[in-house]
């Protein structure tokens, strides 16, 4: 209190300086998502790492590959983005708008005629018979909860084992990797990387620009990145 300076940015700053010796949880060194948000993938460029407990690191990367979300949730964000994506005017959020509605496209309509030869493409998600990625998923979901389960294209669940007083639905990796291939429209890891750094960009130019609360949730773009990671992960397993 006497200096009036925070220990946290203090600390952020001695690593971005170039600090030879940095401590970190678990989680920091694991979870991309909370490495990249400390501004520590740079910092651990051929870096000794030495983990104390090291038992522990199955557990955290387990926790950081996973994901967990609602239907409610899940539409709340798709509705979300619909309303914020056509609010970025600015000519440099150009690229971030297209991403963004192409995660809540509509449903492809059959009878709309294919794109030209030759037009330029652009930073989109492809869209399928359930419209872009999110809209895509959020129908797969209500499928997949519904009696009987019909989750097309993928066949029913190989599993359904009750934990505690609730049922669960499993499905293999394989049937994992085809939900986000061809029911989502995600194509690559490296497809998915692209959208990611276009999100990180535009929230960095919203902060700057003091806008990030005001124009949509801090929360909204933390869930919306985490998804997106996670589903790169099945991509790339």
């Amino acid at each position: 209190r006497k200096t009036q300076v925070c220990p946290f940015h203090m600390a952020q700053d001695q690593i971005q300086e170039g600090a030879a010796l940095i401590f970190l949880t678990y989680q920091q060194l694991v979870d991309p998502i909370t490495r990249r948000a400390g501004g520590l993938e740079q910092a651990l460029e051929d870096a000794v790492v030495v983990v104390d407990e090291a038992h522990n690191l199955p557990q955290v990367a387990r926790d950081a590959a996973s994901y967990e979300v609602s239907e409610d949730r899940l539409a709340d964000l798709v509705k979300t983005l619909e309303d914020f994506a056509p609010r970025l005017t600015d000519p440099k959020h150009a690229e971030a708008r297209e991403m963004l509605l192409s995660l809540v496209a509509p449903p492809l309509d059959p009878s709309a005629p294919p794109p030209k030869a030759g037009t330029k493409k652009k930073p989109r998600f492809k869209a399928t018979p359930r419209g872009g990625p999110l809209r895509s998923l959020l129908a797969w979901l209500r499928g997949a909860t519904s009696e009987p389960c019909a989750p097309a294209p993928l066949n029913g669940p190989t599993e359904a084992r009750r934990d505690g007083d609730s049922m669960e639905k499993v499905w293999p990796g394989a049937a994992a990797a085809a939900l986000v291939r061809d029911v989502l429209g995600m194509e690559t890891p490296d497809h998915v990387d692209a959208h990611c750094k276009m999100l990180w960009k535009m929230r960095k130019d919203l902060i700057e620009e003091g806008l990030e609360s005001g124009a949509v949730r801090s929360d909204t773009i933390n869930d919306l990145e985490a998804l997106l990671v996670k589903l790169r992960y099945v991509l790339d397993a």
